[in-house]
């Protein structure tokens, strides 16, 4: 870049002197700063840049928008608050309790035909826990009923078996009240042990009892679970 001399005079007390002004105009140069890092330059990243080492956030809340990407990396510790008041209780299993609301149930009818007796309860060890009542505050939910066909040989034995089943309360049973609420047929051709699936289930009210008719000598297994009533 060009410079400007300019020359002027001035006399003092008789004497003339001349001054010399210059203006000088360097040329561009680069300048060279250097930051430590107890010290280092803001920058303002514009547009997409890859950042390595740690990044310290101190705005909170940080917004976010669009999709975020998230890979999980070794075990996440996520913060819950459980709401639970008088009026909103949380619900809970007893762990202990599962395998007691676990229900079987046998019964059976003689040959040529009966109403079998009340349906008793079979333990865990499969042993005789005596007849069965659903507890008062419970529900039985009926899942499953295995049927066994059993061959009389001195009687015909038929190629469709009507299974009539029933329940009602022990005092309703005791005065001679037997009606039935559920019937189905079971064949001889599909084999001597039938099952029937119930699917959510069938729903028991607790203080009922449980038994079947059938015209041939049978045996059934019900399968199913307790539930509490509310």
């Amino acid at each position: 870049m060009p410079f400007m001399r300019a020359v002027s005079s001035l006399s003092v007390a008789g004497i003339s002197v001349a001054l010399c002004v210059t203006n000088v105009w360097a040329a561009d140069e680069n300048v060279l700063v250097v930051n430590p890092s107890s010290k280092p330059v803001p920058v303002s990243i514009q547009g997409t840049s890859t950042v390595t080492g740690s990044v310290t956030v101190t705005n909170t809340p940080l917004g976010v928008s669009g999709s975020v990407a998230a890979t999980q990396s070794g075990t996440w510790n996520v913060n819950a608050t459980l709401n639970n008041s008088p009026t909103n209780p949380a619900r809970v299993i007893n762990i202990s309790q599962v395998a007691a609301n676990i229900i079987e149930l046998h019964c059976f009818t003689h040959r040529g035909g009966s109403r079998s007796d009340i349906c008793i309860r079979v333990s865990p060890e499969g042993r005789n826990a005596g007849v069965f009542t659903v507890p008062e505050g419970q529900l039985l939910v009926i899942t499953q009923l295995d049927v066994t066909l059993t061959p009389v040989p001195e009687l015909p034995t038929p190629s469709t078996v009507e299974i009539e089943f029933g329940h009602d309360t022990a005092a309703a049973i005791a005065g001679g009240s037997f009606g039935t609420t559920n019937v189905w047929l079971v064949t001889n051709a599909q084999g001597p042990l039938q099952q029937l699936k119930f699917t959510p289930g069938l729903t028991m009210a607790s203080g009922h009892q449980f038994y079947y008719e059938a015209v041939t000598e049978t045996e059934m297994e019900i399968y199913g679970f307790l539930t509490p009533a509310n």
